[in-house]
């Protein structure tokens, strides 16, 4: 389906049909929990009803990362303090649903890539290759030129790999 341009002859049944599991994808792999993923998730779209209300959206796709982003750093940091086994059981992805032991190394060796990786580096990681925006929808996600985030997609994917190669030479991966 096409970009939605004109929010203004849409409905948020509409924005919902199109973006909803696009989102959720961008929000479960940066909270890495189903259930809070859900819930921010139905607030990007609650809050895109309540600004649809009253205002304009010249893109949505931009506005809905914009609001999801928002969300999670205001959920982060409402987050107590919690002990470090379940901090690391909220971050990392549930393996042990994984049938092979494969899969499950190189889930456990991606998480390990993408904990080193600075949070810009994994939103852009997350965007391009998970949610496959492309370099264009990137950039005007975080308003900068096309050149911009063409860079900052490289640069992430390199230091992905370098730090994958330092990581990868250290872990038993069979």
């Amino acid at each position: 389906m096409s970009e939605l341009n004109q929010s203004n002859s849409l409905d948020i049944s509409e924005i919902f049909n199109e973006f909803q599991q696009e989102i959720f994808r961008f929000v479960v792999a940066r909270v890495r929990d189903r259930d809070v993923a859900m819930d921010i998730t139905s607030d990007v779209f609650i809050k895109t009803y309540d600004f649809l209300e009253k205002h304009t959206i010249e893109t949505v796709r931009p506005f809905l990362y914009k609001v999801a982003k928002n969300l999670i750093i205001d959920h982060s940091r409402k987050k107590k303090a919690v002990s470090l086994d379940a901090m690391m059981d909220d971050y990392h992805m549930d393996v042990s649903e994984k049938q092979n032991e494969k899969d499950v190394t190189h889930v456990t060796l991606l998480n390990r890539v993408m904990d080193q990786l600075s949070p810009k580096y994994q939103d852009v990681l997350i965007k391009r290759y998970i949610n496959e925006l492309s370099i264009e929808e990137i950039a005007k996600i975080y308003g900068v030129s096309l050149n911009n985030a063409s860079v900052l997609s490289h640069r992430a994917l390199a230091k992905a790999q370098e730090v994958y190669q330092k990581i990868s030479q250290t872990y038993e991966y069979s």
